[in-house]
């Protein structure tokens, strides 16, 4: 019987699904079968497609009193481009994701109201993959993987955990976005080890990945698994990633956007001036815009980044309706100008930036300097553009070698590869065995201050500890768990909370009496604290199995794409 292995990479501005479809009567080696499949979807002009391989992480919601649709993918992507269904259209749900955030769609009734928190809206993504997948194979999934950027903290992994359950699959686990790519890239996905005779064994490989919304940068050093005789195997050794950094795509076309929003205001009213319904439409329809001429001027310079003469003759002049008849226009956009108005993002400093984070992983390896990086792989939408690799280029030298992976469905192609290692019949394709690391500590806020509760090195060896909480007060019946990320515990304006809550005790305790607190760390990366006194796990922005089943009765109401 044929088996199938599927693996999700779900997006901040793109999502993509890859499968590995597999018949053990006529099994040939396993990168054969890999592949990126179409997502049902209605395409720009409203017609049903099935030749798109990515889902653009848009939503339109139609509420009325009859029934409330949602339009996933490129249709809805074009409403929000033209800004006429400012209060129907959103997207940037990932980088919200774990959080309080909320959207709030109304219908032509003040009755007719739906309001979706983020877990929902990437439920609703998944669901339109799962309907896709469901489509194209008629069998069940026998695993799925689902990425997640290395940074998402146990909150985010919570919550990406909630959707695909609430989407209806099962059998799944989640993978880091750069281990995706580094999984996809040593089982010779897209012949670049061959290609370039690249040497790995004991080499240190920096993954940069840059989509949508965020960047990650993951530093591994790669060594073949010599003991291991049933299967090929790679030890990959963490040796260092990057903080959370909300950095991508998304922030280039704000920033151009911001640009031809000014060069507007120059020649009418202030959108200040007008009404939230016109500003949201003006906001999205200039941002749009800017995400077009961004890939559009990126692909003429990348034509000639090698011949300066012809470079500097690259010259764009954006024109587009923004409002009521009125029009950008009248701008030359080019390389210089594009530079000027993105030097915050790409400029080496210690602001935020494409390369800050590099700094910052290297910096934070023990015994690192940016020598000993072999090679690095860029991945994700943005690496494609120019700048990146230039900086890159300027940081490390001619000499490194930059390798530039499918940039569009590496990531799912690496999590169908993680999830066909799941297989029994598994001997032909490479996984990893990873010693991985966090990118800072985990503390616990005490009344004492801040206490390190997980090292951030010793994860790869270390899944589960213990902690004493000693009672500070009399007569409590309750205790506060609130853990953060963080460094250094002299610089706690710094750190950031990740999960926490007020856990309620069995009984009242006393001034020093002691607590033991146990701490574990799954293969997804979600924290759980156990006590013994009360005899259950604590699990962080958990949704009990009724709220969770509340939040899938909403999005199983929900009319998806039909």
């Amino acid at each position: 019987m044929a088996q199938l292995y599927v693996g999700i990479d779900l997006g901040t501005t793109n999502s993509t699904v890859s499968v590995i479809q597999t018949d053990e009567r006529r099994l040939r080696n396993p990168i054969d079968h890999l592949r990126s499949i179409p997502i049902l979807q209605y395409d720009s002009d409203f017609h049903i497609t099935r030749d798109m391989y990515t889902l653009p992480s848009y939503f339109y919601c139609k509420v009325d009193s009859d029934k409330k649709a949602v339009y996933t993918g490129e249709w809805a992507k074009n409403i929000y481009a033209t800004g006429n269904q400012p209060m129907n259209t959103f997207t940037g749900v990932k980088t919200r994701i774990g959080g309080e955030s909320m959207v709030t769609i109304t219908g032509k009734n003040e009755d007719d109201i739906l309001q979706l928190d983020m877990t929902q809206c990437s439920a609703l993504l998944l669901k339109t993959m799962k309907k896709s997948i469901e489509e194209q194979f008629n069998q069940e999934i026998d695993h799925l993987v689902v990425t997640v950027p290395a940074a998402f903290n146990s909150d985010e992994r919570q919550a990406t955990k909630d959707a695909i359950e609430i989407a209806g699959f099962k059998n799944f686990h989640l993978l880091d976005e750069p281990a995706a790519t580094l999984l996809y890239f040593i089982n010779n996905g897209d012949g670049s080890l061959l290609q370039n005779s690249i040497e790995l064994n004991g080499k240190n490989i920096l993954i940069y990945d840059i989509g949508g919304g965020t960047l990650d940068i993951c530093i591994a050093r790669l060594e073949e698994d010599e003991t291991n005789y049933e299967y090929a195997s790679m030890k990959v050794d963490i040796v260092s990633r990057s903080k959370r950094e909300d950095l991508g795509g998304n922030d280039f076309d704000q920033y151009l956007g911001a640009f031809f929003l000014g060069e507007f205001e120059k020649r009418t009213t202030k959108i200040s001036s007008r009404p939230s319904v016109d500003q949201n439409k003006i906001i999205a329809r200039v941002v749009s815009q800017a995400e077009k001429y961004k890939i559009e001027l990126n692909n003429k310079l990348k034509e000639h980044i090698d011949n300066p003469r012809r470079l500097g003759r690259v010259v764009m002049t954006p024109e587009f309706e923004v409002i009521d008849g009125q029009f950008v226009q009248g701008i030359n956009l080019d390389k210089a100008t594009l530079e000027e108005i993105y030097a915050s993002l790409i400029k080496d400093s210690d602001m935020r930036n494409i390369l800050r984070p590099v700094k910052e992983s290297i910096n934070n390896a023990d015994n690192l300097r940016k020598e000993d990086i072999s090679l690095i792989i860029l991945t994700g939408g943005m690496s494609n553009f120019y700048a990146v690799e230039n900086e890159l280029k300027k940081y490390f030298g001619e000499d490194t070698p930059i390798i530039t992976v499918d940039t569009v469905t590496s990531v799912s192609k690496g999590a169908a590869i993680d999830a066909y290692n799941y297989s029994p019949n598994n001997i032909l394709l490479k996984k990893m065995d990873i010693e991985d690391r966090l990118a800072e500590d985990i503390f616990l806020r005490t009344d004492d201050g801040f206490v390190k509760l997980i090292s951030r090195s010793d994860i790869g060896t270390k899944k589960t500890g213990e902690f004493t909480y000693i009672i500070p007060e009399e007569n409590m019946s309750a205790i506060p768990i609130f853990l953060f990320y963080g460094l250094n515990p002299n610089f706690t304006e710094d750190f950031t909370q990740i999960a926490g809550k007020i856990v309620d005790l069995p009984r009242k305790y006393e001034v020093g009496e002691k607590v033991q607190l146990k701490w574990t760390i799954d293969q997804n990366g979600v924290i759980t604290i156990t006590m013994d006194e009360l005899g259950e796990e604590i699990k962080f922005n958990h949704e009990a199995s009724k709220e969770l089943l509340a939040k899938k009765e909403v999005v199983d109401s929900l009319i998806i794409n039909e």
